[in-house]
């Protein structure tokens, strides 16, 4: 199970997207990582305006992350590059993001086409209780597991990541969600939270 994730958002500047996404696969390929890459399919402005550009690198733990790290500082061909995909962007954030639990019940042969990251800002000293109420929610579910994961730049936030085959998918989970047998457990996470986000994409690479 990887420890944690590092998450790269970046916003490319109009008509820089198809730049933007191969610099970004070309940065995936040369230093090897497993991970994915996500273009988006909706953008609630919480995740970022526009055709947001998501990459995502897995660790086992958080001492590799910090060798990655490393490495690409010392890097003049790393940063080099990274300076120039900056270039074509209107923003880039980073994050850290601890895996509480990972995506689990994934049949072979599934291919993943759709990535739903629901983000969740817990009300002040209620994260906890959050990750407990996603933990129960997530375990009561049938199909494939969501990952957990909480950031470690942000206090209150927690993440509950899905991944879908086809569009209709993403639209059932919702209808599920919002069904009266859930709304026991639904009612108890929103009690706990001042908001959720739900950014849908569209993974357009994939290395396990």
């Amino acid at each position: 199970m990887p420890a944690c994730i590092f998450n790269i958002i970046r916003r490319p500047n109009e008509g820089q997207s198809v730049n933007v996404f191969n610099a970004v696969i070309a940065a995936m390929e040369a230093h090897g990582r497993p991970g994915n890459v996500t273009t988006a399919l909706t953008s609630p402005q919480f995740f970022g305006n526009g055709g947001n550009v998501v990459v995502t690198i897995r660790f086992d733990s958080f001492d590799a992350l910090e060798e990655f790290h490393d490495g690409f500082l010392t890097n003049e061909t790393a940063t080099a590059r990274w300076d120039e995909t900056a270039s074509k962007c209107q923003s880039i954030d980073t994050d850290v993001l601890e895996v509480i639990k990972p995506v689990e019940n994934v049949l072979e042969g599934f291919v993943p086409k759709y990535m739903v990251r629901n983000i969740f800002v817990a009300k002040r000293g209620q994260r906890p209780e959050l990750i407990d109420a996603l933990i129960d929610n997530r375990e009561s579910s049938t199909g494939i597991k969501g990952a957990i994961f909480k950031p470690i730049g942000y206090y209150e936030n927690a993440r509950f990541t899905q991944v879908f085959s086809s569009l209709d998918d993403v639209r059932a989970s919702l209808a599920e969600i919002q069904s009266p047998e859930n709304r026991g457990r639904t009612d108890k996470i929103i009690q706990l939270t001042d908001r959720i986000i739900r950014p849908v994409s569209r993974i357009r690479y994939l290395k396990n």
